[in-house]
């Protein structure tokens, strides 16, 4: 989702509380997705999460888009 918000704060820590999110322990979780700033490294402010019911087959981030946010993207299956 679009939550506009850094990885620890008050919104993310509320969502890992219930949710998994689906780029962890992949090498994007720590991949920036907004482009429109002028740090050395760009926050990661997009996340898909996804229940304990549901398991990652893949996940990642897309190092290119049209938009001041980089597209994350993952294929799920149903938990074994």
């Amino acid at each position: 989702g679009d939550f506009n918000a850094v990885p620890f704060s008050t919104a993310i820590r509320g969502m890992g509380r219930r949710y998994d999110d689906a780029l962890w322990p992949t090498v994007d979780y720590f991949t920036g997705t907004y482009t429109m700033v002028k740090f050395p490294f760009r926050p990661r402010i997009d996340y898909l999460f996804h229940s304990g019911g549901v398991r990652v087959v893949s996940a990642g981030v897309i190092r290119e888009g049209v938009g001041d946010h980089l597209p994350v993207w993952a294929e799920m299956a149903p938990g074994s």
